[in-house]
């Protein structure tokens, strides 16, 4: 979804450069509007990067302690 935010925002830009020779000033403020939010909707897609690899992180990690429980129970009831 951000990264379709980014794609329309990137080709409004390139609409508004090629209508800037008609009001030159008020495409350069929405330019510069549309340059901030794709920056933004960047950052964004960076932080939920970065929540989706730790998500991973502590989901392998669980998985692992899990396996380790689960074997260690095993050997615990073979043993009695």
């Amino acid at each position: 979804m951000v990264a379709g935010e980014i794609a329309f925002n990137a080709s409004t830009i390139k609409e508004l450069v090629q209508q800037s020779t008609n009001d030159d000033e008020r495409s350069k403020t929405q330019i510069n509007e549309l340059e901030c939010q794709i920056e933004e909707k960047r950052r964004q897609m960076t932080a939920l990067e970065r929540q989706i690899v730790e998500s991973n992180k502590a989901s392998i990690s669980n998985t692992s302690l899990t396996d380790r429980y689960t074997t260690f129970d095993y050997e615990i009831n073979d043993t009695v």
